[in-house]
C-alpha cells in the first residue's frame, strides 16, 4: 500500500470489540519487543490489541500487569472466550492482519544513483527510521512513540530521497516507465 493521505489519517479498527489506536512507532517496538509480531495464538492477540489500545508508555506498562498470576487468568479466560466461536477468532485475526496492513502504508522506492554508494547498512531499520525522524523532521524522542507508523515512513522518505540515491516514485515515474517499456 502506497498511500500517503491514509497513512496520515488512518482508518478506525476495532479488533476483539476494543478501538485500536492507530498503529504507532512505539506499538511496533512493543509488539516486536514482545514477540508479538506476527500474531498467532489468541493469547498473542489479545496482548497485541491491548498494546495497539494504548498509548506506548500505558501499552508497556499493561503488558507488565500480565505477567502477574490475576493478568494471566485474565488474558486465559479471555483467549476462550475467543476459541468459543471459530467465526470470531477467524474474524478476529483477519481484523487484525487487516489492520497491520492498512498502518503500514509506505512508500515506493526505487533507485536513483548507483554510483552514490551508502553502503550495507548494519543498524536496525527502526533504528534508522528514528534518527532520521528525529534528525531532520524534528520528531521528539516521546513524539515518535506515538507517531502514526506510516506517517514515519513518509516522513523518512521524504527526508532521505536526495541523500541515500533512493527517492519516492510517484505517478509520474509509473506512467513514464509504462510509456517506455511498451
Amino acid at each position: 500500500m502506497h498511500d500517503f493521505l491514509a497513512s496520515l489519517a488512518p482508518e478506525s479498527f476495532t479488533v476483539l470489540g476494543r478501538s485500536l489506536l492507530p498503529l504507532s512507532y512505539g506499538h511496533v517496538i512493543l509488539l516486536n519487543r514482545f514477540d508479538l509480531d506476527p500474531v498467532s495464538t489468541p493469547i498473542e492477540l489479545i496482548l497485541a490489541v491491548n498494546i495497539c489500545q494504548r498509548s506506548f508508555q500505558d501499552g508497556f506498562n499493561w503488558f507488565g500487569g500480565t505477567l502477574t498470576p490475576q493478568g494471566q487468568r485474565q488474558l486465559e479466560k479471555e483467549a476462550e472466550r475467543i476459541g468459543l466461536g471459530v467465526d470470531y477468532g477467524k474474524r478476529s485475526f483477519q481484523a487484525w492482519s487487516d489492520y497491520i496492513e492498512a498502518n503500514s502504508s509506505s512508500p515506493e522506492w526505487q533507485q536513483i544513483d548507483r554510483n552514490q554508494g551508502t553502503g550495507d547498512r548494519g543498524a536496525p531499520f527502526l533504528a534508522q527510521l528514528r534518527i532520521v525522524l528525529m534528525r531532520d523532521c524534528n520528531y521528539s524522542p516521546e513524539y515518535i512513540l506515538d507517531a502514526p507508523y506510516g506517517q514515519c515512513l513518509w516522513d523518512y522518505g521524504a527526508a532521505i530521497e536526495d541523500r541515500a540515491g533512493w527517492g519516492i516514485r510517484g505517478e509520474k515515474q509509473r506512467w513514464l516507465d509504462e510509456v517506455l517499456n511498451n
